[in-house]
């Protein structure tokens, strides 16, 4: 069990299947409790040479707010800290206050917000925090050791616009 606290740039991994571990890091927090996971594409075992957070500097598979609860168990095992590199891909979402059609933009972290536009209200999907077996279940499904599931779709990076879009 980690009692470890848990920061942006932390690197963990955790078994895919027999012969891979996936890569995730923490490239940003919303509130204080959710964070978002960038996975990688999975490591094999045999190359790895201690150094998973190289795996961090390849394209992102999936990128999803979601919460340290297998980081806590000691499932995701701590590699490393290391810079965040895919910082752009960090969705904006769509808040609608009170009742009525009021929507905001927000950024990842929930900081920035400003009204949207309708084709922004259009665009932008609702934040969702996924639990953290999903991304697992979505990498092994990736590497074809389970069915595709088209809720995985969701957390693939480009799913919806980008701060960087939104805000700059």
């Amino acid at each position: 069990m980690s009692s470890r606290r848990v920061c942006v740039g932390d690197v963990f991994t955790f078994p895919v299947g027999d012969e891979h571990l996936g890569v995730v890091q923490v490239v940003g927090i919303y509130a204080k409790d959710v964070l978002y996971f960038a996975v990688f594409e999975p490591v094999a075992l045999p190359l790895l040479t201690g150094v998973p957070e190289d795996a961090t500097t390849t394209q992102v598979l999936f990128l999803a707010p979601s919460l340290d609860a297998l980081i806590h168990v000691g499932r995701w095992k701590y590699a490393a800290n290391s810079p965040v590199q895919c910082g752009s891909l960090l969705p904006a979402y769509k808040e609608t206050l009170g009742v009525g059609s009021h929507v905001n933009v927000v950024d990842f972290s929930g900081e920035l917000r400003r009204p949207a536009s309708e084709a922004e209200a259009d665009r932008l999907t609702n934040r969702v925090v996924v639990a953290p077996i999903r991304i697992e279940k979505a990498v092994r499904a990736h590497c074809g050791l389970e069915p595709w599931h088209d809720a995985f779709d969701r957390l693939k990076p480009g799913a919806t616009a980008t701060t960087s879009e939104m805000f700059g």
